[in-house]
């Protein structure tokens, strides 16, 4: 995945290897619900998923779907309790389809910490 363009220049992400065939993990947002506030009109064609004032965080995962590995109208991840199936989104020219998860429990308490890339690397 690239993104070309702006002053820091062009970003190259390295796609992982598939975690389950056909299965690759994009990325994984945590959306508290303190944040989750929406007071405009949703548009027509986005999905919001509905949570409760007293549930936990919901964490989106995003999965990359090769063509035809569609797990008969199944998702990553769909047999863990409470997970929703936010959409599917065919990428450009069928190479893929976009596959959002969303999943309501507790984020266990940690530290992520991950390396500055290089000045070549943000070139």
């Amino acid at each position: 995945m690239t993104h070309g363009g702006g002053p820091q220049g062009q970003i190259v992400w390295k796609k992982p290897d598939e975690f389950v065939p056909g299965y690759t993990c994009a990325r994984g947002i945590v959306q508290p619900v303190v944040v989750a506030v929406r007071e405009d009109e949703v548009p027509d064609d986005v999905e919001l998923v509905a949570v409760s004032p007293d549930a936990e965080a919901t964490t989106f995962s995003v999965f990359f779907e090769r063509s035809g590995a569609n797990l008969d109208n199944s998702w990553p991840r769909k047999n863990v309790d409470g997970t929703t199936l936010v959409g599917r989104i065919p990428l450009a020219a069928g190479a893929e389809t976009c596959c959002v998860v969303a999943l309501d429990g507790p984020v266990p308490p940690g530290r992520a910490e991950f390396p500055r890339p290089s000045e070549d690397e943000l070139r």
